[in-house]
């Protein structure tokens, strides 16, 4: 029995290693959202924004951008000076870009003021988007570094806004990134940066609260001892196989922690509460 169960247990493992190697998912997909701004002065700067974009190949996977198009499509007609564009000049050029066969497909990543009719001016954008897709990660080493890396291109675009200061969404920027997951990253971002401070006051917390009700230094001291010893093994086990510091592996040390108090400081009271013979 136990060498039918192994042989299967092989052939799962290799089928999990051959599917995550032949196989990969896709990585997380996101948007840069582009709210308020006067797009023929930051065209240029957009463009920068999708090209440094772009250039993350270890981090993005593609950038399927409206920009892009839409500069080729204008330049496919006539040579543009993009550094001197007007805004009522974007705005006609969008019209034509949305209703022909190269820009319809990205109609539904703008929010227009008003209705956007065939021929017409286009209405001031409220709001655009521009797609673009994470490589498969493996754990929260690499997300949360590529997350970053985003947010610090967004910032380092200085795209500005056309709302005013007493706007409440001024103080906002212009462009920035979003996806489904990013909330989650976020939160491994935080706990990888508090984890060692939380793990210290937790110790801490344990010693003086063993202390008090063991009444005995040197009990509180072997308590604390296996607590520490078993938050290592735990954090070193996790190393080997290849873990990060994520919501799991946080949760699973701090389980850790409540079950070997629990046991340590019964047995530790146990030996202070019983008396028996030094010599036997």
């Amino acid at each position: 029995m136990n060498g039918i169960f192994n042989k299967h247990l092989f052939l799962v493992t290799n089928w999990y290693f051959a599917h995550k190697e032949y196989f990969p998912s896709d990585g997380e997909g996101g948007q840069l959202y582009v709210r308020s701004i006067n797009y023929s002065e930051n065209f240029l700067k957009l463009d920068n924004l999708i090209n440094n974009l772009e250039d993350q190949k270890d981090i993005i996977k593609y950038v399927d951008s409206w920009h892009r198009e839409y500069k080729k499509f204008v330049e496919e007609s006539e040579e543009v000076d993009w550094e001197n564009i007007s805004e009522e000049y974007f705005l006609k050029k969008l019209t034509q870009f949305l209703y022909s066969p190269r820009g319809a497909k990205y109609k539904t990543q703008f929010k227009f003021s008003n209705q956007l009719e065939c021929g017409q001016l286009a209405p001031s954008v409220l709001v655009s988007s521009i797609n673009y897709q994470h490589i498969g990660f493996e754990s929260a080493s690499e997300w949360v570094p590529a997350m970053d890396r985003v947010n610090l291109l967004v910032d380092e675009s200085n795209i500005s806004s056309i709302l005013r200061d007493t706007d409440p969404l001024s103080n906002y920027n212009a462009v920035f990134p979003l996806a489904v997951r990013y909330s989650n990253w976020e939160t491994d971002k935080v706990i990888g940066s508090e984890l060692y401070q939380n793990m210290v006051s937790s110790l801490l917390a344990i010693f003086l609260t063993v202390l008090i009700f063991l009444g005995s230094l040197r009990g509180a001291c072997i308590v604390i001892f296996c607590v520490a010893a078993t938050i290592i093994e735990v954090a070193g086990f996790m190393h080997f196989w290849g873990l990060t510091v994520d919501v799991i592996s946080c949760n699973t040390l701090v389980i850790s922690i409540g079950l070997c108090v629990d046991f340590s400081a019964h047995i530790a009271h146990g030996f202070l509460s019983v008396s028996g013979n030094r010599y036997a």
